[in-house]
Parts: C-alpha cells; structure tokens; sequence
C-alpha cells in the first residue's frame, strides 16, 4: 500500500541583480569655430532699388537719411548726371558728375543744385515735401550708402561724443573735389579730416585731435557755426542735446550744437 505523498520544498530560484550598462549620454564634442573675421575694405555702395541712407547715425538715435518717405531727407541724385562713384583708382570719389572735374554746384541751370540761395534767404533746401529736404534732385532715388558691417562708417553720433568717420585704415577719401580745390576729404592717413578747403579759406572741418569740430569758415564770413538763428533749420537732434542744424541769420549757419561736447 502506497504512503501519502508529502509536498515537494520549492527551491528558490537565485535572482541574481542584472549588471548595470555603461551610460551612453556621452558629452557633446564642441564644433570648431567657423566665425572668422570678415573682409576688411570700404564698402560704398550705390543705388538701392527702394532708395539708400547715408545714416549719420551709431547709437539710436542721431540719424541723417537719404531718402526718408516722410522726413530729412538729404539726396544725391540727378535723372542723368549725378553720379555718386565708388571708387577711384586709390581712393573713393563722391562725384557729382561733371565731364570736366568734379563739382558741388552751389547752383547750377539744369542738373546739380545745392541752393544755398532762396529769394527771401539762404536755403538748404530744394524741396520739402512734409520735412526739410536737403536735395540734389532725385529722379529715382540714388543712395550714398557709407555703412558696412564694421568698416566704413559715416557716423555723426557715438557713445559719448560727435563722431563723423569714414574709417581709413589705408587712407580712404571720401572728395567733393573741383579742380581749382574745392575739396571734402573724409579721412587723411593720420586723422579724420573733412574738408571743404578752397583756394581762399574755406574749410569743413570734421576732426581735431581728440573731438570733433565742425567748422565752416570762410574769409568773408561763411561759417558752419555752432549756434543758429531763425532762419532754415536741419535739426539732426539726438536725446542728449546733439543738434546739427542749418539756419539763416543774416549768412549761412550750419549749427552743430554738442553740449556732450
């Protein structure tokens, strides 16, 4: 006779713990650097199709545009014969087209005009729509772009005080230029100069050695002064004070007002 059968010990089963992987979130290897430095050289370029800003603007605030729909708007430009060149041989010629030589007309019949002369006054202005237009006449709009990214710079405002460069590191110049003298350098090897120099006196002047000085002065009482009058005004007005005007007293007055200077 069989005995009862008796219940067989389960064995434990050994559970061993399962080795943890290696972590796979390994550190992300940097790229090399690909920003390299950009070209250096002046760029001025021309002709934009909507229209082009000579900005006389760094910060935020001081700008002097060519080509503003509804403000200042200082232009360069003819149907046929204004011509802002880019280069030159050497160096950068502004030209206002003239088959002879260059020539900032003061008044001219039927092309270039800078009417410094209104039958009631001095103006500074062939036109003025809804703002004060500084204009050589602008058929489709040319553009005197004095701006690249960190070379060329025409600049009537910095940080902390009035600052008009054109940046020549080789000696750019920037030259209203007539052959009997008439010229406006922007920029000499040695300093920032921006001259309106005629044969009798008269000089523009954009730079000292340490500030900027803005002086029109011509042996007959011309002066680019710094103070204005009643008359024309071209308020270039920055929030700290910085006016750069042009108004008529008795003569011509182009204020450049700096009380950061």
């Amino acid at each position: 006779m069989a005995g009862p059968s008796g219940p067989g010990p389960s064995g434990p089963g050994p559970s061993g713990p399962g080795p943890s992987g290696p972590d796979p979130s390994g550190p992300n290897p940097s790229g090399p650097d690909l920003s390299g430095p950009g070209p250096s050289g002046p760029s001025l370029e021309r002709a934009a199709a909507d229209g082009l800003t000579l900005a006389l603007a760094a910060a935020d605030e001081l700008t002097l545009a060519l080509a503003a729909a509804d403000g200042l708007t200082l232009a360069l430009a003819a149907a046929d014969v204004l011509t802002l060149a880019p280069a030159a041989a050497d160096r950068l010629t502004l030209a206002p087209a003239a088959a002879d030589g260059l020539t900032l007309a003061l008044a001219a019949a039927d092309r270039l005009t800078l009417a410094l002369a209104a039958a009631d006054g001095l103006t500074l202005a062939p036109a003025a729509a809804d703002g004060l237009t500084l204009a050589l006449a602008a058929a489709d709009r040319l553009t005197l772009a004095l701006a690249a990214a960190d070379r060329l710079t025409l600049a009537l405002a910095a940080a902390d005080r009035l600052t008009l460069a054109l940046a020549a590191a080789e000696g750019l110049t920037l030259a209203l230029a007539a052959t009997d003298g008439l010229t406006l350098a922007l920029a000499a090897a040695d300093g920032l100069t921006l001259a309106l120099a005629a044969a009798e006196g008269l000089t523009l002047a954009l730079a000292a050695a340490d500030r900027l000085t803005l002086a029109l002065a011509a042996a007959d009482g011309l002066t680019l002064a710094l103070a204005t009058a009643d008359g024309l005004t071209l308020a270039l007005a920055a929030a700290d004070g910085l006016t750069l005007a042009l108004a008529t007293a008795d003569g011509l007055t182009l204020a450049l007002d700096a009380v950061s200077l």
